[in-house]
């Protein structure tokens, strides 16, 4: 990841005199997803034709090592560290309403120093890294200008992220999406940057967290629309 790090901060170097060639990226952080669940990968289970496009027409990697746990892996993401030297080797107690956090500014990130080429940078989905309520100003400190990520504890109580979520957006809950579907709701504000980006003619940069992967399993627009079809 160090290597890939390097790869990406003289890439900037480059682009940083030449605007209009610096690309925009969209990282999505799936978490939870083996290579068993895709068909690129030899998976039988689930059906991933538009993943299967992705990798033919990109870079698969046969070999990785990373940790299996929430906070190991995106600290190691965003600072492109492994866990023994960033440290961080299990789960921020965030669910339990610890007021830990992880120091990016003793750990600079990589949105860090693409801001500081011009790039408009957009987190969204989990983030898990710090209580929001204590750390307001976490996300902005990690280098992402904007975000729309799931608040786990709101006026002492924990909250959703799928149904009636709750979603901070740009230091604010959203009180506008109480029957949507989290993850489509993130879905759309990523769409909603990108065209802001193009808007103001600068290259972007979103971090796109899923909420879906794990327990709890939910219920889907898609689910309550099959359920809600009449029979034949």
């Amino acid at each position: 990841m160090r290597i890939l790090r390097f790869i990406v901060i003289s890439l900037l170097g480059n682009f940083s005199a030449l605007a209009d060639k610096r690309p925009n990226i969209l990282l999505i952080f799936a978490d939870d997803i083996g290579y068993e669940a895709l068909n690129s990968y030899g998976g039988l289970d689930f059906k991933t034709p538009s993943l299967n496009k992705m990798a033919k027409q990109g870079l698969s990697f046969s070999r990785a090592y990373t940790s299996p746990a929430c906070t190991p892996s995106r600290v190691s993401l965003h600072t492109g560290t492994y866990v023994t030297r960033h440290g961080h080797q299990g789960i921020l107690p965030v669910h339990l309403g610890s007021k830990e956090k992880v120091d990016f500014q003793r750990m600079p990130t990589f949105a860090q120093q693409i801001r500081a080429n011009g790039y408009l940078t957009s987190v969204t989905g989990k983030w898990q890294l710090a209580g929001l309520e204590e750390h307001p100003k976490h996300v902005r400190n990690a280098g992402f200008d904007s975000c729309c990520i799931w608040q786990i504890w709101s006026k002492g109580k924990k909250t959703g992220r799928h149904w009636n979520a709750t979603l901070n957006h740009d230091g604010k809950i959203r009180a506008d999406i109480v029957d949507r579907f989290g993850p489509d709701v993130i879905i759309d504000y990523v769409i909603e940057k990108m065209r802001e980006a193009k808007a103001a003619d600068k290259p972007f940069l979103i971090v796109h967290n899923e909420l879906l992967p794990h327990w709890p399993v939910v219920e889907t627009p898609d689910d309550r629309r099959i359920e809600r079809k009449p029979s034949q």
